[in-house]
């Protein structure tokens, strides 16, 4: 008994995620265009567009030695859709409706009707919402594909479109073809209209079989003759007279017979960000350093960006040493990598100052996405430089200690309490930031200014008194080593730090005098006078000194006593 096999249907296919945006390239296995179709996912990397196989070249189906084309993505389903073209065992062309698999396989979900019959190679496709149009270049039709029925309606054109591929853009169908020229096609009316990349591209760059969308709208394609990926920005597209700019170009294999459509995840907004830094302040014909941060905030993954900066014009030998830039005319082009969440990118960007002294030069640079970026207050950074011919940092820091003297003795007693004060400078002829001092003793410092200009003075002074110590009394001084520190500009040579010492007399320590323990007048046994330390007899000596001469006496005695001991 034989059994019949069906064609596959679209609904046993999974959805493609596409957690990362990815551009999908369908071309022949062999640059030459012969041999079976193969699926490429292309991918930004240092510049260049990689192409990366996924599964293997399709085998085809009969009398079709397994080529397919028209590819695109249904947003809706979330499938990859094309289009085979051949014939059958009586010579008539037929189409057969394809969708094709993450891992590169081919379903194929069977036959359409109601498309042409004198075997026009179907060679674009696109979708606009949920209808799938695909046509074949020098045609004055296209057609709407019916996914569910099977079913192809023509639409007919004004005129013939030229182009090999096209995708969707502000609601039109765009695409260049070998006259250098980008065509707009609008599915509603019919309309045909064709505009001169002439000063924007080369027609070689511009002859391209496979075109798409960058999730942020721009327009995509892949030469066929050179390999060059493009992506333009099309302004006012439903305009006469629209407007075209080159976002960027990056390398790419050359192919024939190739075709292309993008895939976007469900929620494929994304938030890239830029800083910039650069040497504040340079000499005169020194060299200029900028550094470039890219981040992606999220939530998104981004498929990878352009970084654009247009160098002042009085800035020369300007270059990068960065993977993926290039310098053209004083103009930095970056094409980014992909960047994950949390991940960011450098770039490095050097240039020679003018020799004019006193030049301010701001430089400006911005950073596009790949996808739609929720945050575009984020996507753009500046920085200034001040040409100065001899820029030094210097400053000078003075320390006051001021004894709060309780008993007027002129001296530091255990319990006093001693306040410090300081004053700085800027004896440089730039600017000084971050002013801050340290004191072991006083703890923080509070100062009227943290920010000098050149020739400028600031107060400050610790939070709180240090409050004196019996170990510092005993020490004979309070000794209080302060340090301050202050910022340059970036490109000034750091001062250093700067210290100044106080040092606060103390007053003396009190003694305490212990009587004798042996009776006056008592002799040792022995002889034991004789081996006496000396200490008994300045005691004796104490006891008839108050004994005659009164506590004055006992009082200076006891003293020359201590410091005889020390």
């Amino acid at each position: 008994m034989l059994t019949a096999v069906l064609p596959a249907t679209a609904a046993e296919a999974a959805p493609l995620d596409c957690l990362t945006p990815t551009i999908y390239v369908a071309q022949s296995e062999n640059p030459d265009g012969s041999g079976s179709t193969q699926l490429y996912s292309e991918t930004y990397e240092l510049g260049k567009a990689v192409f990366t196989e996924i599964g293997e070249p399709w085998a085809g189906r009969t009398g079709n030695g397994g080529r397919y084309n028209a590819i695109g993505f249904n947003a809706d389903d979330r499938q990859l859709y094309g289009i085979s073209g051949g014939y059958d065992l009586d010579g008539v062309s037929t189409y057969d409706l394809l969708q094709i698999d993450e891992d590169g396989s081919v379903n194929n979900l069977g036959p359409l009707t109601g498309m042409p019959t004198n075997g026009a190679f179907i060679n674009s496709g696109a979708f606009i919402g949920d209808d799938y149009y695909v046509g074949s270049f020098f045609s004055t039709e296209l057609y709407r594909v019916d996914l569910a029925n099977r079913t192809a309606q023509a639409v007919p054109l004004q005129a013939e479109f030229t182009v090999a591929d096209f995708t969707p853009v502000g609601g039109y169908l765009w695409g260049t073809g070998q006259s250098g020229n980008i065509e707009r096609l609008d599915p509603a009316t019919g309309e045909v209209s064709s505009f001169s990349l002439n000063n924007v591209i080369s027609g070689e760059d511009a002859n391209a079989g496979a075109a798409f969308t960058f999730g942020n709208g721009n327009f995509g394609i892949s030469s066929s003759s050179t390999g060059v990926v493009t992506q333009l920005e099309i302004a006012d597209p439903g305009s006469a007279a629209p407007t075209f700019t080159v976002v960027n170009q990056a390398s790419g294999p050359k192919s024939q017979r190739n075709d292309g459509t993008s895939c976007m995840p469900a929620v494929p907004n994304t938030d890239l960000s830029i800083e910039k830094t650069a040497d504040q302040i340079v000499a005169p014909s020194g060299t200029l350093t900028w550094k470039l941060r890219v981040t992606n905030n999220g939530p998104a993954i981004s498929s990878g960006y352009t970084v654009q900066d247009l160098v002042p014009a009085n800035v020369t030998n300007v270059a990068s040493s960065t993977e993926g830039c290039s310098v053209a005319g004083g103009s930095l082009t970056c094409v980014g990598s992909t960047l994950r969440v949390g991940e960011s990118a450098d770039i490095v960007l050097t240039g020679t100052a003018p020799s004019t002294d006193s030049t301010r030069l701001v430089n400006t640079a911005s950073v596009l996405a790949n996808e739609p970026d929720d945050v575009q207050s984020n996507n753009t950074a500046s920085a200034e430089t001040l040409v100065q011919a001899g820029a030094a940092a210097d400053f000078t820091f003075e320390k006051t200690a001021t004894l709060v003297d309780e008993n007027d003795n002129e001296l530091a007693d255990a319990g006093e309490r001693i306040a410090y004060t300081f004053e700085v400078t800027n004896t440089g002829n730039v600017e000084l930031t971050d002013l801050a001092i340290a004191d072991p003793l006083g703890g923080s410092v509070t100062c009227e200014a943290t920010v000098l200009a050149p020739a400028a003075s600031t107060s400050c002074a610790t939070n709180d008194d240090y409050v004196v110590t019996a170990e510092d009394v005993k020490a004979g001084s309070v000794v209080n080593v302060a340090t301050a520190t202050a910022t340059p500009p970036t490109g000034v040579a750091d001062p250093g730090p700067r210290e100044d010492t106080t040092t606060t007399l103390t007053g003396e320590v009190p003694v305490v005098v212990t009587p004798p323990t042996s009776e006056p007048g008592t002799p040792a046994a022995g002889g034991a006078s004789l081996a006496s330390t000396g200490t008994e007899h300045v005691g004796t000596m104490l006891g008839l000194a108050a004994a005659v001469l009164g506590a004055g006496a006992l009082l200076a005695i006891s003293r020359y006593r201590r410091r005889r001991a020390e």
